[in-house]
């Protein structure tokens, strides 16, 4: 089991300040990452004080990000950007 959480760890394990620099295209891959890793593990995520809540805000805010990436020039996709990247980084996985 350790080894599993270890790669798992291994797999969504980033900076924050790497998650800022991210081009849009980058960040909706790696919200896609983590947020499949997170629905298939969401039961053992809660040892770690990541809660489905969260989870489900993740998921939400990848779908909302990739909808309004499909309108450029808009305010919203900022917006959704920063909401990305703000559901990554409560993960216990960001420092």
């Amino acid at each position: 089991m350790k080894n599993r959480d270890n790669d798992l760890a291994a797999k969504v394990q980033m900076a924050k300040s790497s998650l800022d620099r991210l081009s849009e295209s980058d960040l909706e891959q790696t919200a896609e990452r983590v947020a499949e890793l997170a629905n298939d593990n969401i039961a053992d995520l809660t040892a770690y004080g990541i809660s489905a809540a969260e989870v489900a805000a993740l998921n939400t805010a990848r779908s909302t990000f990739v909808s309004t990436r499909r309108t450029p020039g808009t305010a919203a996709v900022q917006r959704s950007t920063n909401a990305v990247a703000s559901s990554l980084s409560k993960s216990e996985a960001v420092k």
